[in-house]
This record gives C-alpha cells, sequence and structure tokens, in this order.
C-alpha cells in the first residue's frame, strides 16, 4: 500500500524538518495540509543540472535533431501553448 512506511520527524526552532534518505538537498516539494495536524509532502523529481546533449545530423535530406535522454511530450505540450 504504501512504498515508504509512515515516520515521525522533528521540527526545529527554525521550523525545519529533516527526511533522512528519502530526499537530496535542494529537491522541490510541495506540502499540502489535508486535515488538522496532517500535512502531506510531494516531492518533485530532481532537475538535472546539465543540458541535454543534441545531435543534429542530416537523414533523407532533411536535418534531424536527437537528444540523449527520454523527451517528456507533456512538457513539450505545454511548451507549445506557451509559444508565441
Amino acid at each position: 500500500m504504501w512504498d515508504f512506511p509512515t515516520m515521525s520527524v522533528v521540527v526545529d526552532s527554525k521550523r525545519r524538518v529533516r527526511l533522512p534518505d528519502l530526499v537530496e538537498p535542494q529537491q522541490e516539494s510541495s506540502a499540502e495540509r489535508t486535515s488538522p495536524g496532517v500535512i502531506v509532502f510531494r516531492l518533485q523529481q530532481p532537475v538535472e543540472d546539465k543540458p541535454a546533449k543534441v545531435t543534429i545530423r542530416r537523414k533523407n535530406g532533411y536535418l534531424v535533431g536527437s537528444v540523449d535522454r527520454p523527451i517528456d511530450l507533456a512538457v513539450i505540450n505545454r511548451l507549445l501553448d506557451e509559444f508565441p
């Protein structure tokens, strides 16, 4: 049912908590208060610091670009919607 067991954390005097072995430093997350006394943290996927490596070559008379990692179609659609 759960990927990770429920755990207890302690809030320090600066209102910080430590989540051992679950997150990377500077990893983005969101918090949602679902009911009194219950907070749910949702972790975002870490953003890769290095840009994708693009290889451009000619194929059947066209220039074709390929990248070294998978392309997320949802991100492409969102970016195209923002394109003027």
